[in-house]
C-alpha cells in the first residue's frame, strides 16, 4: 500500500469563523482583514511594507518590480 498523496487539511474553528465573518462582510480582496494581515506580516520582513494579492499571476507580474529589476527590453545586451 502506498502513502496517500493528499491529506485532510487541519483548519481550526477559529479560522473557519474568521473566514465566515469575512465572507459575510462582503469584503474579500481588499478589506479591513487584508489590511490587518499586511500590517501583521510586515515585521516578518523587517518592517517593510507588505502587500497581498489575489492571484499568483499578479504576484509574478509584480515580483520583478519589487526586486527593482529592469524589464528585459530595457537591458543593453
Amino acid at each position: 500500500m502506498s502513502a496517500p498523496i493528499f491529506s485532510q487539511p487541519s483548519i481550526s474553528e477559529e479560522a473557519i469563523a474568521a473566514m465566515a465573518d469575512t465572507m459575510r462582510s462582503g469584503w474579500i480582496a481588499s478589506a479591513p482583514r487584508v489590511q490587518e494581515f499586511e500590517r501583521v506580516l510586515s515585521p516578518t520582513f523587517g518592517g517593510l511594507p507588505t502587500r497581498s494579492l489575489t492571484s499568483v499571476t499578479g504576484a509574478i507580474a509584480l515580483a520583478p518590480l519589487a526586486c527593482a529589476l529592469k524589464p528585459v527590453w530595457l537591458l543593453k545586451i
